[in-house]
């Protein structure tokens, strides 16, 4: 894929009804520009998939194509390719989010099931109030990043500071800091159709309260966010919100497992970024 397919693959997005942007696009070609690959037909482009590295995992995602071309293997095609990206990259591990009728495609080529997220959105309504809390920091200085991005690693074992970098100069996160440590944070992103929310790393409490005050800020405006279907408090935000349930995620793996750590992991940074 080269900057020049953006506008096919934005059509694709459109077609399934997914949330991304020109600039989600943009964003993964910058960051791994030889795993974002095409299936292509007489010149058009017909597919996508999107293998982005960290280290020894990588995240596989972005797997679409053109309705005229579905039932005829290009999908199962596409995420073969990405594999063979992966494994030439020498990782250990290739996770992902799958959705419902995803998931028998990758089960057949080797990933295994982890655990369920529940996708919520919907707009939010004045049924959430941001509870008080000390020490938010709305604009953390880029010489704290390393903080976080630390922060991160520790709760999903993978060192994602490329990533994390490009999301904080696009949107700043918002951080709680206690005894002079930053603790979490919660960062969001525009999307085509609604403001994705994530990543949420850090406590379960403080984390919960970020995101009360990112759907306050949200009132009136579309929103979606991923959660574990285990962290009940943070699922109950988003249900007194007047969030529902649109679909579940089930993230897998293939390869050596990684396992994220369950008391800072909170909020996922959507099914494209994992």
């Amino acid at each position: 894929m080269t900057r020049s397919d953006v506008p096919s693959a934005l059509q694709l997005t459109v077609q399934a009804g997914w949330n991304q942007t020109p600039g989600d696009w943009l964003r993964m070609i910058e960051l791994e520009p030889n795993g974002c690959l095409v299936a292509e037909v007489d010149g058009k482009l017909i597919g996508t998939t999107v293998c982005c590295t960290f280290d020894e995992i990588a995240w596989l995602a972005l797997v679409l194509v053109d309705t005229s071309f579905r039932e005829r293997g290009i999908g199962r095609r596409l995420v073969q390719a990405g594999l063979k990206y992966a494994d030439d990259s020498g990782v250990r591990t290739v996770r992902l989010d799958a959705t419902p009728l995803g998931r028998p495609v990758y089960e057949r080529l080797g990933f295994q099931p982890q655990f369920e997220l529940s996708r919520w959105g919907g707009i939010p309504t004045g049924a959430v109030v941001a509870s008080s809390m000390p020490q938010i920091d709305m604009g953390t200085s880029v010489s704290d990043y390393e903080l976080l991005f630390e922060l991160e690693k520790q709760a999903i074992g993978t060192n994602r500071k490329k990533l994390l970098q490009r999301l904080f100069a696009e949107s700043p996160p918002t951080t709680v800091w206690n005894g002079g440590q930053v603790t979490s944070f919660l960062t969001r992103r525009p999307g085509r159709l609604s403001t994705q929310i994530g990543p949420g790393i850090g406590s379960r409490e403080e984390c919960s309260q970020l995101l009360e005050g990112e759907l306050v800020a949200a009132l009136g405006r579309p929103v979606i966010v991923d959660i574990p279907i285990d962290r009940g408090d943070l699922n109950a935000v988003a249900e007194r919100a007047g969030l529902t349930v649109q679909r579940t995620l089930l993230r897998m793996y293939r390869g050596e497992s990684v396992v994220e750590n369950a008391s800072l992991f909170q909020i996922s940074s959507g099914a494209e970024l994992g």
